[in-house]
């Protein structure tokens, strides 16, 4: 039995070193100088200024932190640009031994974009995983009623724009697939040349999503032949549903046929709301 009491004791041995790594990892990390590390991690990670205010605690299995106010400023650092009530970041191990720091992914709950005391849009739930300048980086969020979105993206901080491919699923609706290209600004998104694919439809045009005087969304679309009864069935709020967006909608769509039930219409125009207008502002 001599082989057995050694072998408990490798394993209490084991146990107490990594329960003593633990503590040390733990009182380091938590440190004011443990948080200012990890600001600057993401702040070179996303090229603006991070802060972490609130709560901040370390967990070792697996190795992260998490906390209660994530801040993401405008270069200056004098405007907050997006903000999250509760985030959880995970670390890569071996760096963070060597008391380096390297983000796996971090996920960002009730997430609000905008500037306080401007119009401001939030987001349920965003997770970021593998996330490097340039590079495709997986992207999960929860709409809440409205579905959840699975992305791969870009992010090319050099020219404010984010080129994307993403999955938009709804309860009971088939998936709509989107792909494009995204360009930021103040006022808020652009999306200059996109394609919408869903229940065999294809749809291509711009879109903008602005937020300066009340969130608006609006898309300039073209479509050959367009089936509107298939494309209802997988749009979330679609089949006769009456919850109301949470933004005004201004759409113009054209198409070269288009199908409602026994109706067929050719060289359609179809509009909602005003006329799209997704003019860059002319700077100053």
């Amino acid at each position: 039995m001599k082989w057995l009491r050694r072998l408990l004791a490798f394993a209490l041995l084991t146990a107490a070193l990594f329960v003593a790594a633990a503590f040390a990892l733990d009182a380091w990390i938590e440190s004011s100088g443990g948080r200012q590390v990890v600001e600057r991690t993401l702040s070179d990670a996303v090229g603006l200024p991070v802060r972490l205010g609130g709560d901040f605690d370390v967990h070792l299995l697996p190795p992260g932190a998490s906390g209660t106010d994530f801040i993401v400023m405008d270069e200056t650092a004098s405007v907050v640009n997006l903000r999250s009530r509760a985030y959880d970041l995970a670390l890569e191990l071996r760096p963070l031994l060597r008391r380096e720091f390297q983000v796996d992914s971090l996920r960002l709950e009730w997430l609000v974009l905008g500037e306080p005391g401007a119009a401001q849009f939030a987001l349920p739930s965003v997770e970021v995983s593998g996330f490097a300048i340039g590079q495709p980086t997986d992207i999960d969020v929860e709409l809440g009623w409205l579905g959840s979105v699975a992305a791969v993206a870009s992010w090319h901080p050099e020219d404010s724009r984010v080129a994307f491919e993403l999955a938009w699923s709804a309860q009971e609706r088939d998936d709509i697939e989107l792909q494009g290209s995204l360009e930021y600004a103040p006022e808020g998104v652009y999306l200059p040349g996109l394609t919408l694919s869903a229940e065999g439809q294809r749809v291509w045009g711009s879109a903008c999503f602005l937020t300066a005087a009340g969130p608006v969304l609006a898309l300039d679309l073209e479509a050959g032949a367009l089936d509107l009864d298939a494309l209802e069935k997988v749009m979330p709020g679609g089949q006769g549903g009456s919850m109301p967006l949470p933004f005004d909608l201004a759409l113009r769509l054209r198409a070269d046929t288009l199908l409602r039930g026994s109706v067929e219409a050719s060289g359609a125009l179809l509009e909602v709301g005003p006329a799209p207008n997704c003019s860059r502002p002319t700077a100053r």
